[in-house]
């Protein structure tokens, strides 16, 4: 072997260590088609608990699991699902109670379908109840005290600060032409309805009082229609307050104005603050290429301080 040949192959072999190096350490082409294990990570308001839904490697059996988050090795409490089952949302109603919306995964990598049902349990895995669904006499301690439930039921925000309630939006499978919202104590298992319209479909947004001040979203006709409570009676908002789309997110901490999601036209949706009658809009945050998507929000009273465009890049709110 030539010297030249000699140090030409050596200076190859150099060449190709880091390479090698780099392809040692490349992830598993199994691992891009492994089932994730634990998902929906939700935070307990005290930040002293984390809730999760966890599945097995096959992805056919579920259960919500519950850690300290100063000891993530072991769960403090496994409440496991049926086969198919997840806990498709997660909900604090407080520092030791938890609303689940239960889901079901009809394919091994669909994401999971809202079944209707919602159900609590306290973080440690007792005082379990049926709270809506349509099938109660199977779970619960309570369960037969809602025998009479027949439709969808949906997490549809909660008080803050937290009290042990939340909202819940109901479809009646006998009436889906009426949307109906109830306040839900998640420890008595009890309800009462705090908004209604005969339009089905439609969410809510509920003031400090308890009361719904809005119901929106997409009617029979497919149009996207807002309405908003005016003396006890829902009154349909003009085409000039609802722009291309309008949906009301939170009060701010005077309760006088809205935070809310609002387009002018066929445009990128915008964070807006404006009255509760769609007067005096001002505009918080925009991106020209992208709707504005995720929202950071202060602890109580709630206000905006960051939003993540469509894009993904994170862009400080304009105040």
């Amino acid at each position: 072997m030539s010297y030249r040949f000699a140090r030409t192959m050596l200076s190859a072999a150099c060449l190709l260590s880091p390479v090698a190096a780099v392809a040692a350490d490349l992830i598993p082409v199994e691992d891009f088609a492994r089932h994730v294990l634990l998902s929906q990570p939700a935070l307990s308001p005290d930040g002293q608990y984390i809730a999760v839904n966890m599945n097995d490697v096959n992805g056919d059996s579920h259960a919500l699991a519950v850690y300290n988050v100063s000891d993530m090795s072991v769960p403090v409490s496994v409440l496991r699902l049926p086969k198919f089952e997840v806990a498709a949302g997660i909900t604090w109603v407080s520092n030791t109670r938890l609303v689940v919306e239960k889901g079901k995964q009809f394919g091994s990598i669909d994401k999971p379908s809202l079944t209707g049902e919602v159900i609590a349990t306290d973080l440690n895995g007792k005082n379990q109840d049926y709270l809506y669904g349509y099938d109660s006499l199977k779970f619960g301690t309570r369960a037969g005290t809602r025998g009479s439930d027949r439709g969808w039921g949906f997490v549809d925000g909660r008080p803050t600060p937290v009290n042990g309630h939340f909202y819940m939006a109901t479809q009646d499978w006998n009436n889906r032409d009426y949307s109906t919202l109830y306040d839900v104590d998640a420890g008595k298992n009890t309800r009462h309805l705090i908004g209604q319209i005969n339009i089905g479909g439609l969410s809510f947004m509920v003031g400090a009082e308890g009361k719904a001040h809005y119901a929106y979203g997409f009617n029979d006709d497919y149009d996207y229609v807002v309405y908003h409570q005016q003396n006890g009676s829902w009154a349909k908002m003009t085409q000039s307050q609802v722009g291309g789309s309008f949906a009301p997110i939170f009060f701010t901490p005077d309760q006088h104005r809205v935070y809310a999601s609002y387009s002018a036209g066929d445009g990128p949706t915008a964070l807006v603050e404006q009255d509760e009658n769609g007067a005096n809009r001002k505009l918080l945050a925009k991106d020209d290429f992208s709707n504005i998507g995720y929202i950071e929000w202060t602890a109580l009273p709630h206000q905006p301080f960051a939003t993540v465009p469509a894009t993904g890049l994170p862009t400080a709110a304009r105040t």
